[in-house]
């Protein structure tokens, strides 16, 4: 552990790790808090002596976002559903703040490492439900055999996940990666009603892009809990109930 002024989270080479001593290292003001990052940075890193290291990755958006993706599974086994969800509302939340800075061009700006560690999970999980997640492991497996000490890149990724996968996965990778992220479907109207004891919620989706795909809802309550849901291609409304009233929902 040493200082590094500045730094957020860590850095992996070869055989070993460099990690700070904690303090703001460990959060982004305002958007992710120290509780949230704290519990996946030695797991991001670590996982980095598989993807970066002992295979190394040419590609960083894929370096960083398989590293990132078994720190999430990390976290699952770890502290729960609820704590992955926790960190992915917030990680959520930062994408579409600076997407909304930066518009379409966000990933050529300064902060275009943002989209490594954010965006890249993001699409990876999303591939897991594509292609389910065994498949995924599988195809993490064979990606590090065929390629340890080696250095791969997106395309070697993309022909071992299309022969572990019973659906074609070109316009997957076309929409998710292909591209400036540009989600397929937009949020249309939330409702959240007083009914009784409960509060009766419902979301309307609209579509804005060509491609169908998996749609994961990140959804916080005015109490500060957090749940999410999956919604299957093609569908895009979903009405459930909840003891708190809504305070944010993203796709």
């Amino acid at each position: 552990f040493i200082n590094l002024p500045g730094q957020i989270g860590g850095a992996a080479a070869g055989n070993f790790m460099l990690l700070p001593a904690g303090g703001d290292s460990y959060s982004i003001p305002g958007i992710l808090s120290e509780s949230s990052m704290l519990h996946t940075v030695l797991a991001h890193e670590t996982a980095h002596l598989w993807w970066g290291c002992s295979v190394g990755i040419s590609d960083t958006w894929l370096s960083e976002g398989l590293a990132s993706y078994w720190a999430d599974q990390y976290a699952i086994s770890t502290e729960g559903q609820a704590a992955y969800n926790s960190l992915h509302f917030d990680s959520y939340r930062l994408m579409y703040r600076l997407h909304e800075m930066f518009g379409e061009g966000w990933k050529k700006t300064a902060i275009e490492n943002i989209s490594h560690y954010y965006k890249a999970p993001y699409i990876l999980n999303m591939l897991a439900l594509e292609m389910g997640s065994d498949n995924l492991t599988e195809t993490c497996r064979v990606f590090y055999e065929s390629f340890s000490n080696k250095s791969p890149g997106l395309e070697e990724f993309i022909d071992i996940a299309q022969r572990h996968s019973e659906a074609p996965l070109d316009s997957f990778f076309a929409c998710w990666v292909d591209s400036n992220f540009s989600q397929n479907y937009a949020i249309k109207n939330v409702e959240s009603k007083r009914v009784d004891s409960l509060y009766q919620n419902y979301i309307l989706l609209e579509k804005t892009g060509r491609a169908s795909s998996h749609i994961p809802l990140a959804i916080r309550y005015k109490d500060d809990t957090d749940a999410s849901f999956v919604l299957q291609p093609g569908r895009l409304s979903y009405t459930w109930s909840s003891s708190d009233r809504l305070a944010s929902v993203f796709i």
